[in-house]
């Protein structure tokens, strides 16, 4: 599973499906517990680009509109970082 890079220590292969995955899970999470909304939104963006991409690949196309964050944040209180 994991192979030594000289310059960033042990790494993982894993495929593009995957860090969409990871990525939008842990957007999930950090939208969930409140915690920082700058990260949840550049998690969610970067997994929605590897996602856009693998289905427009796959000959696919995109039907959904992006809620604004305006929308998606209303009522909520974030800390200050």
């Amino acid at each position: 599973m994991n192979e030594t890079s000289k310059d960033l220590g042990p790494t993982e292969k894993i495929t593009k499906l995957d860090a969409a995955r990871r990525q939008l899970h842990t957007a999930i999470r950090l939208y969930f517990e409140n915690r920082d909304l700058v990260s949840v939104l550049t998690l969610s963006r970067a997994s929605h680009d590897i996602l856009r991409t693998l289905l427009i690949s796959k000959g696919g196309e995109i039907s959904l509109r992006i809620a604004s964050i305006s929308s998606l944040t209303a009522g909520m209180k974030f800390p200050k970082s």
